[in-house]
């Protein structure tokens, strides 16, 4: 396979295995009536190592077929991990009930958002944030454009 074909394997496999540890991590926490500190960390670190390894992954490569749009979206939520000092947090608990209860009664589901907030350099990566993640499941989100970067297929950025 080569050296390079390793690597590309090995970035998929850190990938694919972040992101199925966020996933466990996330239901296990969302089973929870409250959300502790150590639960708000647990998420921040679960997303991170997601975010991270997509994006090691997706700067390697070269595709027509990658959506440039959503990875500068990812690209927007990862530098405000990164370098937002200003950043309160990137995901939000959203769903379960709420009082008082009002009728017809309708129960959101509860999940995990994204929401990143912080004074980026690019606002071309903002908007993409604001267009295509901002609000949205951190859990769906990324495991759509995991399942778009494996169809991609890529040839190797020799840089």
């Amino acid at each position: 396979m080569g050296i390079m074909g390793d690597y590309m394997n090995n970035l998929m496999y850190a990938m694919e295995h972040s992101y199925s540890e966020m996933k466990i991590e996330i239901d296990q926490i969302l089973k929870k009536k409250d959300y502790t500190t150590e639960d708000e960390n647990s998420i921040f670190y679960a997303v991170g190592t997601c975010l991270h390894a997509m994006l090691d992954y997706a700067e390697r490569i070269w595709s027509n077929d990658l959506d440039k749009d959503t990875l500068d979206a990812f690209k927007y939520a990862n530098n405000g991990l990164k370098h937002g000092i200003e950043v309160e947090t990137i995901t939000k608990p959203t769903g379960g009930i709420t009082f008082p209860i009002q009728f017809p009664l309708e129960i959101p589901i509860r999940r995990i958002i994204w929401k990143v907030k912080w004074d980026a350099r690019s606002k071309r990566q903002e908007e993409m944030y604001l267009k295509h993640l901002d609000g949205k499941d951190v859990v769906s989100t990324c495991g759509e454009f995991i399942e778009r970067l494996k169809e991609a297929g890529y040839y190797v950025r020799y840089e």
